[in-house]
């Protein structure tokens, strides 16, 4: 990790921009770190991530355009059971959010709950990084820290035995509560 940093210490901001975003997709601690602490709004963290997360916020864009992306996540039934009372209510996840465009890479994550996200492009801070990644096959999509969703339905589907949560999402200006995901 070190010598990926050092390797664009005097680079372009684009090539120090694009390496944070890799190492973000890596299996490492760091993406754990940076989410924990977003999710915890711990701001004792702003010395030793802020700069880092500052980097990741400026890969993001708006996007224009429709699409679909998955998220395989392992959730509490609290958790699923909070996601089913919210139904029509808007949240935001803190955290910046890995997703993938192809469902059944998000699948194939062993988890108990598929997130199954409608990305409205004039709403939405992302960012396609599978060519990035070290693991582009993931198709993944880097989805803003503070991105704010609408819960549409939450159903349970037997053959594959996962929670389907349908999310859209929304205005950086509408009231909402937050979760996690």
């Amino acid at each position: 990790m070190a010598n990926l940093l050092l390797n664009v210490k005097n680079k372009a901001q684009d090539e120090i921009i694009a390496c944070a975003v890799r190492l973000y997709s890596a299996e490492t601690f760091l993406y754990k770190l940076v989410n924990a602490t977003l999710r915890a709004d711990d701001r004792s963290k702003i010395d030793t991530l802020g700069a880092y997360c500052y980097l990741l916020h400026r890969r993001v864009s708006y996007n224009d355009k429709y699409q679909i992306v998955y998220r395989g996540a392992n959730l509490m039934q609290a958790m699923i059971d909070d996601y089913k009372a919210s139904i029509n209510a808007w949240i935001r996840w803190l955290a910046f959010t890995s997703t993938s465009r192809d469902r059944g890479q998000a699948e194939n994550f062993g988890s108990n709950t598929l997130f199954i996200i409608k990305l409205l492009g004039r709403y939405i801070h992302m960012s396609d990084i599978s060519s990035i990644s070290y693991f582009p096959h993931e198709q993944e999509v880097l989805l803003d820290a503070g991105t704010i969703f609408k819960v549409e339905k939450v159903e349970y589907n037997s053959t594959s035995r996962k929670y389907l949560v349908h999310l859209e999402t929304g205005s950086n200006s509408i009231k909402i509560n937050t979760a996690n995901a």
